[in-house]
């Protein structure tokens, strides 16, 4: 809460300013989804966690992967599968030639983590996920090891395809901080979006969201949450979505 105190209000408008940029460069590659977009970045800004739920070809992975650009995050991607393990995703502890162990790191240790199609694994895989975004922090062989300051997932999960999933009990929903559906967008949108999608694969190609614009400092965000804006600051609903400071997120989507 202190760092509030150093936050001018010339600050808070730079940090607004570049959240915009951001905005901006994310929509020029998802196209159709305004809203799951800010709200993304605004989950993203609060550290919170977001649910991802749509049909195929909603452009859920293609989000995130955006995002992965645009902020020049360390970016992870689990793709759940029914014979899914939790060490898979957290990391194991591996005797070393001098008779101890070391723990190796899952790929839950990045800061943006994309765990595809949650509902595919099974329920201990899913808890091991779920007790890392509540906790932030992983046990593994009794040894605590925490997560990035930075750590945030996006989950997706296909809602019209039930057989061989495992559906997310509700009382764990709690620690998503947001759920967004995903529709298919306009036509023209539709094969816009595809277009990108297909070009995310080429080593060039000109839907690729701005690396890094400067002063896109993710943790720096995060950090400066908090229920008040810095003394001075405008106050408009603009600069207090995109600043992020500490929204007040309600979980209507779950309602």
């Amino acid at each position: 809460m202190a760092e509030h105190s150093h936050l001018t209000a010339e600050e808070a408008v730079a940090h607004a300013e570049t959240a915009s940029r951001v905005l901006t460069e994310i929509q020029r590659v998802v196209l159709g989804q305004e809203v799951v977009v800010r709200e993304a970045l605004h989950a993203l800004l609060a550290a919170g966690h977001v649910l991802l739920e749509g049909p195929p070809g909603t452009a859920k992975t293609l989000l995130v992967r955006a995002f992965n650009e645009a902020l020049g995050l360390a970016f992870r991607r689990i793709q759940f599968t029914a014979d899914l393990m939790p060490s898979d995703i957290t990391g194991v502890s591996i005797l070393n030639a001098s008779g101890d162990f070391t723990f190796r790191a899952g790929p839950l240790f990045a800061d943006l983590v994309l765990a595809d199609e949650i509902n595919r694994a099974p329920a201990k895989t899913q808890a091991a996920l779920l007790e890392a975004m509540g906790e932030r922090s992983v046990t593994v062989d009794g040894t605590s090891h925490p997560m990035s300051a930075s750590f945030t997932v996006f989950a997706t999960q296909n809602p019209i395809e039930f057989e061989g999933t495992y559906p997310l009990p509700e009382a764990e929903l709690d620690r998503f901080l947001i759920k967004s559906t995903l529709g298919y967008p306009e036509a023209v949108a539709r094969l816009l979006t595809g277009l990108c999608t297909s070009r995310l694969a080429a080593t060039d190609w000109a839907a690729r969201p701005q690396p890094k614009p400067d002063g896109a400092d993710h943790a720096t965000w995060q950090r400066l949450s908090g229920p008040h804006l810095p003394q001075g600051a405008p106050t408009s609903p603009a600069l207090a979505n995109l600043c992020a400071f500490r929204l007040d997120v309600r979980l209507d989507a779950f309602a």
